[in-house]
């Protein structure tokens, strides 16, 4: 939420947790065997109903927080919908502007089994963050986290790098930490012995993509 008022006379719909939501999500967790897709239940207020799907992406708490506001999206314009196809359109629904917004895939790489989530699109310390929470979740497995640096940050620049290494390093869900780019090499340098083996700075993406295949067991993400 915004910590602004609403025009004058506009009418407000919300969505989220909240008791006080009208479009409220009722549950999300990860789901499919992988725990690669997000289970999202929604509570559509009003007496309109509920949805209850299976979207085919990971991080089933943004995922749950976009179908919400694609529903309140429906409800605030008065469209008449059945819940049940609007779940079964939430759970096929796929684009290609998915890709780099936490798309998942997986491969088959030298007799293993791997998925790559891919959040490289404009990435920023807050979807970053989300992104490394998905990686880390005990439903998903083993991950191994290939960063590259976040740009236009300005003076905040140093503190957010520093703070997405050491999330990486201080979390047991992420294997090994692989980084990109003179401002994660800064940030690396800067934690000296404390990054351990477990963060290695790579000149070239393709190098670090290497390197965490390399490491990756069969169903690690």
């Amino acid at each position: 939420t915004l910590p602004r008022r609403p025009p004058t006379g506009a009418e407000t719909l919300l969505f989220g947790r909240g008791a006080g939501c009208d479009v409220r999500i009722l549950a999300s967790a990860p789901a499919g065997e992988d725990g690669l897709r997000s289970r999202v239940e929604l509570d559509l207020g009003g007496g309109l109903g509920r949805v209850d799907a299976q979207v085919c992406q990971p991080g089933h708490r943004n995922v749950a927080e976009n179908a919400a506001a694609a529903c309140a999206v429906l409800v605030a314009l008065g469209v008449d919908f059945d819940p049940a196809v609007l779940s079964t359109g939430l759970s096929t629904f796929t684009s290609s502007l998915q890709d780099g917004r936490g798309r998942a895939r997986e491969f088959w790489f030298e007799g293993k089994a791997v998925a790559v989530i891919d959040e490289t699109y404009n990435s920023n310390p807050t979807s970053t963050m989300a992104a490394l929470a998905t990686l880390s979740d005990p439903a998903v497995g083993g991950g191994h986290a290939v960063l590259g640096d976040m740009l236009e940050l300005g003076e905040a620049s140093a503190d957010q790098h520093a703070a997405v290494l050491r999330r990486c390093l201080q979390d047991r869900g992420i294997r090994s930490v692989h980084l990109v780019g003179s401002l994660f090499r800064e940030a690396l340098e800067a934690e000296g012995r404390a990054a351990g083996t477990k963060a290695r700075w790579h000149d070239d993406p393709r190098a670090a993509a290497a390197a965490a295949l390399a490491g990756c067991k069969d169903g690690d993400v």
